[in-house]
């Protein structure tokens, strides 16, 4: 998932970081079993696999 967002910066301005659950609580209870996941502005794009189709959807939503 990682590679391929860092590829897609390359095509569309935007920027993530990468955050290690198991590091914070809430965020474990949330998302235990569902990564790696990608989230925006606490909306859930996908998770487990890089959804293309939901990621441009998300992106569609902000143009």
């Amino acid at each position: 998932m990682i590679a391929t967002l860092i590829e897609l910066q390359a095509q569309f301005p935007f920027s993530f970081r990468v955050i290690d659950i198991d590091s914070d609580l809430i965020l474990a209870e949330n998302y235990g079993e569902l990564v790696p996941v990608l989230t925006a502005e606490k909306e859930e794009i996908c998770h487990h696999r890089l959804d293309l189709v939901a990621l441009d959807a998300y992106f569609a939503k902000l143009r």
